[in-house]
């Protein structure tokens, strides 16, 4: 197996850091996968929090040369500490290129090199990791979000993040309900206090829910999720990403996700409900 990247733009390193960053901010352990075309970042866990992340080899990588396990599984599965990988990066702030290989020091590693400076100086980083047996592999498939009931195009994360942190400091829960074509809230209760507040959504563009078709419905007027505030939080205040565009969907009652959407990024976060 090899793997051999390069990014030779600072704006893409600049970017492909923020993506790392955000997914540090929210688990420590990550798996990756490598593929021809795409490199795919997740945490799945169907009790918790997932992140599924993918990005373009077009939108980064200048030079991109993998050779898989096998000609007819040509991908590179691995387990990898993102905190250590954000350390490496965030030393490489003023890089003129980025180099990403997979070596073996001591056991398997990612090796990233960069040159920086007038002086081209290399600095090196050798990360850890665990690689990941073709037995493993069929664990980590995108999660499947075919049945939402309501489908939201925010204008801004920031607008949310806002209340959330502030609902935070007296609250445990949050309830996310959007009334078709003209309400969105946010509310939460406590024996001391109910806190709400609502979004006038009549010039959103809100999606239609598949999750009507599929029971051969008409679809909820409301739909509704409560999940951990603190979960919520993190994954809003972590968040990196330029964004331009941001879908916030809700499967009634099981599950809150969440797509930002920027040029080479896609990036879904998954938060499981709570029980009322």
């Amino acid at each position: 197996m090899k793997f051999r990247a390069r990014i030779t733009e600072s704006s893409c390193i600049n970017r492909f850091s923020r993506v790392v960053g955000t997914i540090a901010k929210l688990t420590e352990e990550c798996v990756i996968r490598l593929t021809t075309d795409k490199i795919y970042m997740m945490l799945l866990d169907s009790n918790r929090e997932s992140i599924w992340c993918e990005l373009s080899r077009e939108r980064f990588f200048r030079e991109y040369d993998l050779e898989g396990v096998s000609e007819e599984q040509n991908e590179i599965y691995f387990e990898i500490n993102i905190e250590n990988l954000v350390s490496a990066l965030r030393s490489f702030q003023n890089a003129n290129a980025l180099k990403i290989h997979l070596t073996r020091k001591h056991g398997a590693s990612l090796t990233v090199e960069c040159s920086t400076g007038s002086e081209n100086r290399v600095l090196v980083h050798d990360v850890q990791i665990t690689l990941l047996s073709r037995n493993l592999w069929q664990e980590f498939k995108e999660p499947e979000i075919s049945s939402f009931d309501t489908g939201v195009i925010l204008p801004s994360l920031k607008m949310v993040k806002n209340v959330v942190e502030q609902m935070s400091h007296f609250v445990r829960y949050v309830i996310m309900s959007v009334v078709r074509s003209k309400t969105m809230s946010l509310r939460a209760a406590s024996d001391d206090i109910e806190l709400e507040t609502v979004f006038d959504t009549a010039n959103w563009e809100i999606l239609p829910a598949n999750a009507a078709t599929r029971n051969g419905e008409e679809g909820r007027e409301m739909s509704e999720v409560r999940v951990d505030i603190k979960k919520l939080g993190q994954f809003l205040s972590g968040q990196q990403i330029n964004e331009n565009r941001v879908i916030w969907n809700i499967v009634h009652g099981r599950l809150m996700h969440f797509l930002v959407a920027d040029d080479g990024i896609t990036f879904q976060y998954f938060l499981p409900a709570t029980e009322m």
